[in-house]
């Protein structure tokens, strides 16, 4: 099912969303059970269960108000898209996506077979040789993203030539602002460009995706 998570839709009131799920014609169906997984807090995770047993993945960004493009779910979902169509990357598959009552950005993707593993008490339910695996399969998909060629991507989907750590940096400086710290002194690695972090960052490519190289002959 294609999807453009960037369109204009009506706003979804969270409480019937599974309603609005199900009126989207991927397949699911009423009852639907949201439970949050993992512990991750910049963008929320959750599954779906409908009253099929079918699962699905919710991403959602966290209440409150946001800076800038931070916690762009739409932009998450076009990055998926593009690496589902253009890449043999295990990739997830978008079935839908929009805006909630109160401006947050969601998605929702089918869901891979498996178990979220968010502590080392959880890993340590599997058995080394499985654990041994899953590092592998990590390492080796971690490879193929950092070797993509994002210029060759669709969706108009480019990286950044900002080096990450500058990027973070004034974001934390912004949120440090907007938190009623603009009149003291910035976080150590803040400073709108003029902190500690900022003047000792490494200076080196502004992407972590790179072209490919041609292959010696």
């Amino acid at each position: 099912m294609r999807v453009d998570p960037t369109s204009e839709s009506a706003a979804v009131e969270r409480a019937g969303l599974g309603d609005w799920l199900a009126a989207q014609g991927f397949g699911c169906r009423l009852p639907v059970e949201i439970a949050r997984v993992g512990a991750g807090q910049s963008n929320l995770t959750s599954i779906l269960t409908d009253g099929a047993g079918n699962e699905w993945v919710l991403r959602e960004a966290p209440a409150g108000e946001h800076d800038g493009s931070a916690h762009d779910l739409h932009r998450e979902a076009r990055v998926l898209e593009a690496l589902s169509s253009a890449t043999p990357l295990p990739v997830p598959q978008v079935v839908a996506g929009g805006t909630f009552e109160d401006g947050r950005r969601f998605f929702v993707m089918t869901r891979s077979p498996g178990s979220a593993l968010s502590s080392e008490d959880e890993a340590a339910q599997l058995a080394l040789v499985e654990r041994r695996a899953l590092s592998g399969q990590m390492i080796e998909t971690l490879a193929q993203l950092h070797n993509l060629d994002a210029e060759s991507l669709p969706h108009g989907l480019h990286s950044s030539r900002r080096p990450q750590i500058e990027r973070v940096l004034e974001r934390m400086t912004q949120s440090w602002q907007s938190w009623g710290g603009g009149g003291g002194p910035p976080p150590p690695g803040g400073g709108g460009g003029g902190g500690r972090g900022a003047r000792g960052t490494p200076q080196g490519e502004g992407t972590t995706t790179k072209k490919k190289k041609q292959k010696n002959k």
